[in-house]
């Protein structure tokens, strides 16, 4: 389901309770790859925003991350979601040892390696530096990170 979309079908999955987002299928790929590697990036943002232990950096049999399964496909905004979530950019697979943004250059996605090498490059700039937040980015549209967290802002009429 995370791979093919249904924005309305998961929302209505994250009313069970209990339900482990994390649990893998038999390659240990979660829905957070799957809807990484397909560019379901409103899934993938309902998933960061509403499954509090989600395990974003999660290893499938082949040490692939979502975020290295997005770089993969050339699903810039998911691997931005992603790094601006807190996934982790310097991880390497366990079969090339490739970082997501090597594995993006090496199957020709450079606008998403580029993306992921510049965000990278802020995070850092910002733990060594009083640098600040990151700046806003336009693809993401409405959304701002609090707590680690992607949000979308409140509305007008729910601050009215």
């Amino acid at each position: 389901m995370a791979s093919v979309g249904g924005v309305e079908i998961v929302e209505e999955i994250f009313r069970i309770p209990d339900l482990n987002y994390n649990k893998p299928d038999n390659e240990d790929n979660t829905p957070l790859h799957f809807a990484s590697q397909a560019g379901q990036s409103e899934i993938v943002c309902l998933l960061l925003n509403n499954c509090l232990k989600l395990e974003i950096d999660a290893r499938n049999c082949l040490g692939f991350t979502p975020l290295m399964k997005a770089a993969l496909q050339g699903r810039t905004k998911c691997a931005k979601f992603l790094l601006y979530a807190g996934a982790s950019p310097t991880m390497r697979d366990t079969g090339r040892g490739l970082r997501a943004e090597q594995w993006a250059r090496f199957c020709g996605r450079y606008n998403c390696a580029d993306a992921i090498e510049k965000l990278a490059r802020n995070r850092l700039l910002e733990r060594t530096t009083s640098y600040g937040r990151w700046g806003s980015d336009p693809e993401l549209g409405p959304h701002m990170l609090i707590n680690g967290r992607l949000m979308q802002p409140p509305t007008a009429s729910a601050v009215a």
